[in-house]
């Protein structure tokens, strides 16, 4: 396996140590519980789109500085208000 550039020894010895030294089954066992609600606001579609549709996409998100998944997230909160309102 190649070295990495931040693999150094030093640095990681003190962490190796810890671990050697603690029983993390019995220092797992007195972390007391978190009770908390989760509310899930949001939701993820997965959605496919031709080759030349994703270049174009690419390209407007460019020209306007976005990405284009905050591109597609605007135009299908637009067209999802324009829908909303002309079906009241």
């Amino acid at each position: 396996m190649a070295k990495r550039k931040n693999d150094n020894w030093e640095v990681h010895e003190p962490l190796v140590h810890y671990f050697e030294r603690t029983d993390l089954g019995e220092r797992l066992s007195r972390i007391e519980p978190i009770h908390t609600a989760v509310k899930i606001t949001t939701r993820e579609f997965v959605i496919t789109i031709n080759d030349d549709i994703a270049k174009s996409l690419a390209l407007i998100a460019k020209r306007k500085k976005i990405s284009s998944t905050t591109l597609l997230q605007r135009w299908v909160n637009e067209k999802v208000a324009e829908n909303s309102t002309a079906a009241r």
